[in-house]
């Protein structure tokens, strides 16, 4: 009867060990994952911050190739009607401006030539009537161009 009472004993012994240890696996597992949520925070916050650093969504070009080809005046996606296009052309920097109005009368169209320059984020339009346009290039996020000093509306690439 005593060997079973020292046995019993020994168990209970054994049990509140087990117990303690388990406590302190616990208690060091929930340290460790406090910390490693505070680092997932810290990480969030400047992965965050830095994605947030560039709110301005333009940039300026430096090469004429990406000024060159056909461009469409955003009001056209508002009134089909009236079709305003400008064509850069890689030969001798010459470009096309076209204007297309259609009405119950018919369509009038007009394509006047234009010679262009293009330095920095600087374009020079010089029309044939001897007009002269300097404005500044802006490509905005969604590949539209902005010429400022030429239209308050943005050009779509076609």
């Amino acid at each position: 009867m005593l060997l079973i009472l020292v046995l019993l004993a020994l168990k209970t012994i054994l049990l509140i060990s087990l117990s303690y240890y388990n406590y302190i696996l616990l208690k060091q597992l929930i340290q460790s994952m406090k910390s490693n949520i505070k680092l997932i925070l810290l990480v969030l916050v400047c992965l965050t911050q830095l994605s947030c650093q560039n709110d301005n969504n333009t940039t300026s070009t430096t090469s004429n190739n990406s000024i060159i080809g056909e461009w469409l005046r955003s009001d056209y996606l508002v009134d089909t009607s009236t079709e305003y296009k400008l064509f850069f052309y890689e030969d001798n920097a010459n470009g096309l401006i076209t204007e297309k109005l259609t009405t119950q009368a018919g369509v009038i169209s007009s394509a006047n030539p234009f010679t262009w320059t293009l330095n920095e984020a600087e374009l020079i339009i010089t029309e044939q009537n001897g007009t002269e346009t300097i404005t500044s290039v802006q490509f905005l996020g969604n590949g539209n161009l902005i010429l400022e000093n030429f239209s308050t509306l943005e050009f779509i690439r076609q």
